[in-house]
């Protein structure tokens, strides 16, 4: 299996097929680490290689309707940061884990990151 950092060593422009081969060459495989993979939810911006038609339906392929895309069933505002999930908790979390106990130098702020 490839890995993401092989797929893209060299320069290649993003398309609607360089986008579903990054699908089945890595996030395919990737998904086998992860029980229950009925469970998961998929969520991509809404470049123009994310919501072609074929990359919509390599999506849906794997995750059915467990896909949140501009083109998709589920639609997801770009860019909108009330709406994302990652703005909405993860990186709260983060700070209030890494500064639970602050940080007295650079490497120990990047140990707790």
């Amino acid at each position: 299996m490839a890995s993401l950092a092989s797929i893209f060593m060299r320069t290649t422009t993003v398309n609607s097929n360089s986008h579903v081969n990054v699908i089945d060459n890595f996030l395919v495989g990737e998904l086998t680490k992860f029980p229950q993979t009925e469970k998961l939810w998929f969520q991509q911006d809404g470049a123009t290689s994310h919501r072609a038609r074929v990359s919509i339906n390599a999506i849906q392929q794997i995750f059915g309707n467990n896909a949140i895309s501009k083109n998709d069933d589920i639609h997801w505002p770009p860019r909108s940061p009330d709406l994302s999930v990652c703005g909405f908790f993860l990186w709260g979390y983060l700070k209030s884990k890494v500064y639970a106990q602050k940080p007295q130098n650079v490497n120990e702020f990047k140990t707790k990151i």
